[in-house]
């Protein structure tokens, strides 16, 4: 399932998305209230204002990708996919991030008891 070239890219993509983080935890405070650099970030009209809810649905992607390339019977795609669909349906109604995560985790483990009950 796992090969080198699957471990280097995850390592990448884990440092990347840590070292993006910090730097969006940190700029405000680093940066005066004032900055055209905050004042382009917090404006409603701003291109990159869809971005906050679509990095949850990323990542959600990002942690489900492999379980579809497997071809194991017990491999928990229909699980991955209610969750994916139920983080996709609370970001898009305006839930926060926070409530989104728990929201498709309720919906991973929705899959989950589905697949356990029929068998799917």
């Amino acid at each position: 399932m796992f090969n080198q070239a699957n471990v280097t890219t995850l390592i990448i993509a884990v440092i990347s998305m840590a070292i993006l983080t910090a730097l969006s935890r940190a700029l405000p405070f680093l940066l005066p209230d004032d900055s055209p650099v905050i004042r382009f970030f917090t404006a409603k009209n701003s291109p990159l204002a869809p971005l906050g809810g679509a990095i949850i649905i990323a990542m959600t992607m990002v942690l489900a990708v492999p379980f579809f390339g497997t071809s194991d019977a017990n491999s928990p795609w229909l699980a991955s996919i209610f969750g994916i669909v139920a983080t996709i349906i609370a970001t898009w109604r305006g839930v926060n991030t926070g409530m989104s995560v728990i929201i498709g985790m309720m919906g991973f483990l929705l899959g989950v008891l589905i697949v356990k009950l029929f068998g799917l």
